[in-house]
């Protein structure tokens, strides 16, 4: 609802403590973007959700996310052209 009444498009939403489990993280979507998350699997709370908008390619760093006791992430690469300025 936020997101619908402001006058400007993120590129991309970064969540923590989604709360999201592997069973529910697909009932959560935001039209015109990509979901992308890590899921707490030992205990409740935690995760991490990136939501990336649609046009926007991007490739899941499997090497450089992880999921410890204390700390989690999750770490997408992106071509440097998305971020160029238009003229």
């Amino acid at each position: 609802l936020y997101l619908t009444n402001i006058n400007y498009v993120f590129n991309f939403l970064c969540f923590s403590e989604s709360w999201l489990k592997e069973s529910n993280k697909d009932l959560y979507n935001i039209p015109g973007y990509t979901a992308t998350h890590r899921c707490r699997k030992d205990r409740i709370g935690g995760g991490v959700s990136i939501f990336t908008k649609d046009h926007i390619e991007f490739t899941i760093r499997e090497d450089l996310s992880f999921q410890k006791d204390i700390c989690e992430s999750l770490v997408t690469e992106i071509d440097k052209s998305v971020f160029k300025k238009k003229t």
